[in-house]
């Protein structure tokens, strides 16, 4: 094939130490469709250089300040040539027939699909308690349609990006945002459980704790940019303290329909999940006062 069927699509910040799996796994895929790898590095630890020397055949963007992820994503999209455009992150490692399959997919008309995220870090603590908090949507053995995927095992065909716009520039959400915009419209999105990868989570608690707080400001960025659920907590900030009780029983609900052995480490955890969603609830009233940073 002369044409390029898919653009896999890295946003890349100071992720020299786990990169190399991901672009392995990346290269090896299992598919006769042609496809490119690009890396939207904004890093200054040497990052860049070090994916330039030794992966020559993927297509390295350097970007020349730090740059969130959707602005980094964005960039790529700029210069992307697959008409499906396939997103993960340096911190994960997909299967060797995670493309053929998002690709078999859109093929069929489906022109968003993703798959559920795999605990990287079964056997820690504090990476179990992470994947848990934030990616306790994406579990389950079976297909569905959802409103929501995140960008690290997400694919959309490009004309998507051409009618709804680009992803916003928040710290996180970008992702939640965009989904919720072709949702909106009548797009749903495929969970496919073939489309298989691992996340590997944060280990140690300042990571841990750092994360929470930022996803905390991307909650509320996300909730300045689209009115979904919470919204009104824009308005009355301090009670976002009420945030880590809302959202235990959701998340409980969830893992107990989809998944009920993460239940149990839900519970068996809640020394470091309960600390988490405070932490959490403080970033998001950060959020509430911080500006939106520039689209």
């Amino acid at each position: 094939m002369s044409e390029i069927t898919a653009s896999v699509i890295i946003a890349s910040y100071n992720m020299r130490s786990m990169i190399g799996d991901c672009l392995d796994a990346l290269l090896a895929q299992k598919t006769a469709y042609s496809y490119e790898i690009i890396v939207a590095d904004s890093s200054n630890d040497g990052t860049a250089e070090w994916v330039a020397e030794r992966y020559p055949t993927i297509m390295l963007l350097r970007l020349k300040e730090r740059t969130f992820p959707g602005a980094a994503r964005n960039a790529a999209i700029r210069i992307a040539r697959g008409e499906v455009l396939a997103f993960t992150d340096c911190d994960c490692i997909v299967s060797p027939e995670w493309l053929n399959t998002i690709i078999e997919d859109q093929h069929a008309d489906r022109p968003a699909v993703g798959g559920p995220v795999g605990n990287g870090t079964p056997w820690n603590p504090i990476g179990t308690a992470e994947y848990l908090l934030e990616f306790n949507s994406y579990l389950g053995r079976s297909a569905r349609d959802v409103g929501v995927m995140p960008t690290c095992n997400i694919s959309y065909r490009r004309d998507l990006f051409d009618t709804f716009g680009l992803f916003p520039a928040t710290i996180k959400g970008s992702d939640s945002v965009f989904s919720r915009k072709i949702s909106g419209a009548g797009i749903s999105i495929l969970l496919d459980p073939a489309i298989c990868m691992i996340h590997r989570n944060r280990t140690n608690l300042r990571g841990f704790f750092r994360n929470q707080y930022n996803l905390g400001i991307g909650s509320a960025q996300t909730r300045k940019i689209m009115p979904i659920s919470g919204a009104w907590l824009l308005k009355f900030p301090l009670l976002a303290l009420s945030i880590p009780f809302l959202r235990i029983v959701v998340i409980s609900v969830r893992l107990l329909h989809w998944s009920p052995g993460n239940f149990l480490k839900f519970a068996a955890l809640f020394w470091l999940t309960i600390p988490g969603l405070f932490v959490f609830s403080a970033g998001f009233i950060q959020g509430v006062r911080q500006p939106l940073p520039e689209m």
